[in-house]
């Protein structure tokens, strides 16, 4: 399985543009935090999840050897 390599300069930019965005649009992002929490649970789950299904296919498989 291939997995997407982002690079670290990215994750800065994008930390970047979120302060900014915090900065000058604080009053917009505390009126959509409940929705915000909202959408980053099932997405954590997607993105979470798969690491955890590996470990335990990893774990079955080393138990049967």
């Amino acid at each position: 399985m291939n997995t997407l390599h982002i690079p670290s300069w990215l994750y800065f930019l994008f930390a970047g543009i979120m302060v900014l965005a915090l900065m000058y649009h604080w009053q917009h992002v505390l009126t959509y935090t409940p929705f915000i929490f909202i959408l980053l649970c099932p997405l954590m789950h997607v993105f979470h999840d798969h690491g955890i299904h590996r470990h335990k296919t990893k774990h079955k498989e080393h138990l049967h050897h």
